[in-house]
């Protein structure tokens, strides 16, 4: 992925190079192929290049109109080109090349502010219309590019990662106590916020309009919970998911390189895998080349190589195999200073041999999985659309299969917290909360910082009905704009960047999301499985034990092997957290050595304190590193 960023003085003061020098100096690593400037007035714009398409080799960015009034960065891809093209040529514009830079910006000349929901695929970009005097700014719907901001009263400036940002002088690393809090908790609830006090994010799905006389947040996109697809037969929804399912896999092959999937042997990453095999063997794509990269974890359950090699069997591949990265205390310091942010969580530094090997074997391009689990898995919520549809036979059918095919428990404790507590109104729910002492937030927060916290309402992750039509898509829509889900595809698409590839993830592809939203739930869940649909549409392009695989690994164990190791020595009871009076120390202490017991004891329970145990170590080594240094 490319990198952007640039700089708009409200005050009037002309556009400053040198701040976009030393900007882009800390995004080095976003432009392999070159960086180039452009600065007019008051407003100034870098590009740093990464060429990953055929297209992107032509792209001169910043990038202007025919007559100089417009000026574009983009850091992204154009999905649906060949629609967006006629759309445009049927409004009379005609694109100068085949570029996506081309097309975003004839986009914006056509439509304006209503440009960024015409447009599918990754995209983060910033336009400034000199003749408006206006700066215009956009964000794909999942989140996928990154797109940070800092303003005041004399100038607005924005970057693809929030380091570049503290170039300027008036930006401060002080830390905002509210999403500390939010870590502390693992409870994620700010969409436009960080870590720090000063800078904010751009939202995924939205927009922004910038003048002298402020900022203007829009969101330009949201799926529509109230669209339903309903056919007679399994098999028109799985025909109907094909082809989304193609297209989706298809628009994301576009490379002037090797091309890679990580291959975990699951369902997701294993349906990719076949899709492009499929489209190979059709003749509908022609790749440079396409290889698989998977972890291997000889002796643990984790193990996926069964998986995988059956899905290299059914399609005659060589899987690559790696060894999980297993990093100790100084890594995890060294890329918290790098990148001004927390540390990336070790169940995803594991892939660093995996990349390593990528792109020493020119690989640019990954596709990714991420998205699956979220849109077909389907959840437990859908006991609670049974009974309050009165459909008490089903209900107990689902129980029971649930038993035979996951490891669900069968137990009236499942049944009222899945199927009637979210049919209680919600101020007795809040009560009952308070009563049984279960508002969420964790027991190790002081007093004084947990004023910091959500609200209650906010802590918990119970589904609302609102507009959508059961409490299972409530469950999705939750997940849609969860500041939890953004955060991790925004720490997946910084550690990428560092390790100089770009993954491409067709499940977040928005016409396949708007798909699975309108699916009726049993589309989803079926008979204790999950992702029905999906098994259905391929599963002549899975292998039998892929197609009928109900689990999946867990990765648990490289947080906890991380967080034991001697070179973390962590201590939360000496803890900067501690000392700023903002978690207890040994209350803190408790919750990580809990943790440890368990895993040492093979008490399955230890996942109950993995993510606490985790952000207290991370924080603190966020604000020894990052913050204590400014």
């Amino acid at each position: 992925m490319s990198g952007i960023a640039g700089s708009f003085h409200l005050d009037g003061a002309p556009a400053d190079r040198a701040l976009l020098e030393r900007m882009t100096r800390r995004l080095a690593h976003r432009g392999p192929d070159g960086r180039e400037f452009w600065t007019g007035g008051v407003a100034g714009l870098a590009h740093l290049a990464f060429h990953t398409t055929p297209e992107s080799v032509h792209e001169r960015q910043p990038l202007a109109d025919a007559g100089g009034s417009l000026r574009l960065t983009l850091d992204g891809r154009v999905d649906n080109r060949a629609e967006l093209l006629s759309d445009l040529r049927a409004q009379g514009f005609e694109p100068r090349d085949d570029t996506d830079a081309e097309l975003v910006l004839q986009a914006y000349r056509c439509w304006g502010e209503e440009s960024p929901a015409r447009i599918i695929g990754d995209f983060a970009f910033a336009i400034w219309d000199a003749a408006a005097q206006r700066l215009f700014c956009a964000r794909d719907i999942a989140g996928l590019r990154q797109f940070y901001y800092y303003r005041d009263a004399r100038i607005f400036i924005w970057a693809s990662e929030w380091s570049a940002l503290f170039e300027h002088a008036a930006v401060s690393r002080a830390p905002d106590e509210r999403m500390v809090a939010q870590h502390l908790c693992n409870t994620f609830t700010g969409s436009a916020d960080t870590l720090f006090r000063d800078i904010a994010r751009l939202p995924p799905g939205h927009a922004a309009t910038v003048t002298r006389d402020g900022l203007r947040l829009r969101r330009y996109w949201d799926v529509d919970p109230q669209r339903q697809v309903r056919y007679r037969s399994d098999d028109e929804y799985a025909e109907h998911f094909h082809s989304i399912f193609r297209e989706a896999v298809r628009c994301r092959l576009r490379s002037q390189g090797p091309i890679a999937a990580d291959l975990s042997g699951g369902l997701d990453s294993s349906s990719i895998v076949g899709m492009v095999e499929a489209l190979r063997a059709e003749g509908t794509v022609t790749l440079p080349g396409f290889e698989t990269y998977s972890l291997a974890f000889p002796g643990l359950a984790c193990d996926e190589r069964p998986y995988v090699d059956a899905v290299a069997r059914r399609w005659n591949l060589a899987p690559h195999y790696c060894q999980a990265d297993v990093l100790d205390r100084g890594y995890y310091d060294a890329q918290a200073r790098e990148d001004f942010g927390l540390p990336h969580v070790p169940n995803g530094t594991m892939f660093g041999s995996i990349r390593r090997l990528q792109v020493a074997r020119g690989v640019q391009v990954v596709l990714d999985g991420s998205g699956g689990d979220e849109w077909f898995t389907g959840g437990y919520y859908r006991f609670a659309d049974l009974l309050r549809r009165g459909r008490l036979p089903a209900l107990v059918r689902e129980l029971r299969d649930s038993m035979k095919v996951t490891a669900f428990e069968y137990s009236p404790a499942y049944v009222l917290r899945y199927g009637l507590w979210p049919l209680l109104p919600p101020g007795l729910r809040m009560a009952l909360r308070r009563l049984l002492g279960r508002e969420g937030a964790r027991a190790f927060i002081t007093p004084e910082f947990a004023r910091h916290l959500p609200s209650p309402a906010e802590l918990c992750h119970e589904p609302v009905l609102g507009r959508c039509v059961s409490f299972d898509q409530a469950e999705m829509y939750a997940l849609l704009h969860s500041a939890e889900g953004q955060r991790a595809y925004e720490e997946i698409g910084r550690r990428n960047a560092r390790q100089g590839v770009e993954a491409r993830c067709p499940f977040l592809d928005r016409r396949l999301i708007e798909f699975a939203f309108a699916l009726p739930g049993e589309q989803r869940w079926r008979g204790g499985a999950t992702k029905y649909v999906l098994r259905r549409a391929m599963r002549r392009l899975l292998p039998d034990e892929v197609a009928a695989r109900t689990g999946k690994a867990d990765f648990s164990h490289t947080v906890v092997e991380t967080l034991r190791s001697p070179s973390v020595n962590f201590c939360a009871e000496q803890s900067t957290l501690e000392r700023l009076g903002w978690v207890r120390g040994a209350e803190a202490q408790r919750v990580y050595s809990a943790m440890l017991d368990r895993y040492n004891d093979s008490d399955p329970g230890f996942g109950a304190f993995l993510w606490p145990a985790w952000w207290l170590f991370a924080v603190d080594t966020w604000m020894n590193e990052v913050v204590s240094q400014r």
